[in-house]
């Protein structure tokens, strides 16, 4: 249960801000592409961030990171409580994402420190199921939050569950790391993640929840512009929307969880992107057919979220499976690739006329489209290597 708690801890307080962002934007009367900032700058924060984190776990230990991580994630919070200004609201956001980023890092690697390939692909297919609650309530939670109480309820929420996600972690999160790997210097460093990214199974897998990020990002985004100038949705409502997804990937990751030591993994991340291209397909048909209304992107979100849980949580135990003795250093840069990918989705948003749903669905083609490329090359790799 920590490990969900640390895990969640970040994704919660990332999604908690999508209905505060039209609000905090009017409330510092500041501009579409800087209100993006809320998220893309969290994104940025964590994806910079999950280097350390990864490699520190693996010399200092898993739990003295954590705890860190989330007493950032604490500071952060209070930045966001008591900002006077977008940019010291801002600046909160991104130490919230350093600090959120411990527990999505260092959780996979406390995964993988205990289990083998195929537990590990079960326990995080379970990980990310239960994980996904705070997506699908945060939303609407805050929705709630900001209607009755206004946006800044939203991080003092924040400050409150990460203080006691720490307090927890200190009286009662153990150490898993059993063999620490001395600290390197900078160019130790470098070669570290460069040995990472020379491992082309590690590079292909990565690049499926990637790119997977990306559609979601851009998805998560782009919507509160296209509620407000399109839909003309109201916070509370919007986070009831956008939970949609979420319900889907959290039915598929149970799944995942229980076939993964016996099913084949290619076939699993096959059987998610037959879904996703699904999803995907009837938002396009439905908005190309003039059909303008919510349900017709967040109903087939359903889809696309049902979809992603079994891509997800399979590719993740492949690339980490792919550098066995470097565990919390591969967690790090894919974590940060996977961030570093959505930071750029999100902050794009920003750029979009969204008087329209397109630019978001135009996120949503691409990312899964691309995501499906890595993983056919992906599989294919596996299978040459197998016949050889």
């Amino acid at each position: 249960m920590q490990l969900v708690a640390v895990s969640a801890l970040g994704p919660f307080g990332m999604h908690l801000i999508i209905p505060a962002i039209a609000p905090i934007k009017e409330y510092f009367g500041i501009s579409a592409s800087t209100a993006a900032l809320l998220v893309s700058a969290t994104l940025g924060g964590i994806a910079i961030s999950t280097l350390f984190f990864g490699l520190l776990a693996d010399r200092f230990g898993r739990r003295p990171m954590l705890m860190i991580g989330v007493a950032c994630f604490v500071v952060g919070s209070l930045m966001g409580m008591f900002g006077e200004t977008a940019g010291l609201v801002i600046a909160g956001r991104v130490v919230q994402g350093i600090g959120g980023s411990a527990g999505i890092v260092i959780s996979r690697a406390v995964i993988r420190d205990l289990h083998s390939h195929e537990k590990a692909t079960s326990i995080l297919a379970y990980l990310t199921m239960i994980v996904m609650v705070a997506p699908i309530m945060a939303p609407a939670f805050s929705g709630f939050l900001v209607h009755t109480f206004g946006w800044r309820m939203v991080f003092e929420v924040s400050g409150i569950l990460g203080f006691g996600v720490l307090a927890w972690l200190v009286a009662r999160f153990p150490e898993t790391l059993k063999d620490p790997i001395p600290l390197p210097d900078f160019i130790s460093l470098v070669r570290a993640y460069l040995s990472v990214l020379r491992s082309p199974a590690f590079v292909l897998y990565t690049m499926v929840g990637s790119f997977i990020m990306v559609s979601f990002f851009g998805m998560m985004s782009g919507v509160p512009y296209v509620a407000q100038e399109a839909w003309n949705i109201a916070p509370d409502q919007l986070g009831f929307y956008l939970g949609a997804g979420g319900l889907g990937m959290m039915a598929s990751a149970f799944i995942t969880a229980r076939v993964a030591e016996t099913f084949d993994h290619d076939s699993l991340l096959m059987i998610g992107f037959a879904v996703i291209g699904v999803g995907v397909t009837a938002s396009v048909v439905l908005f190309a057919a003039g059909i303008n209304h919510p349900l017709c992107l967040f109903g087939p979100a359903v889809i696309n979220g049902f979809g992603a849980g079994f891509v997800l949580p399979t590719s993740t135990a492949r690339a980490l499976s792919a550098t066995p003795r470097m565990t919390g250093t591969a967690a790090g840069m894919m974590t940060f690739l996977q961030f570093a990918f959505g930071t750029v989705a999100a902050q794009a948003q920003g750029s979009f006329d969204h008087s329209t749903v397109w630019p978001v669905l135009g996120f949503i083609i691409a990312g899964n489209g691309l995501s499906a490329f890595f993983a056919f090359r992906a599989i294919a790799s596996r299978k040459r290597l197998s016949a050889s």
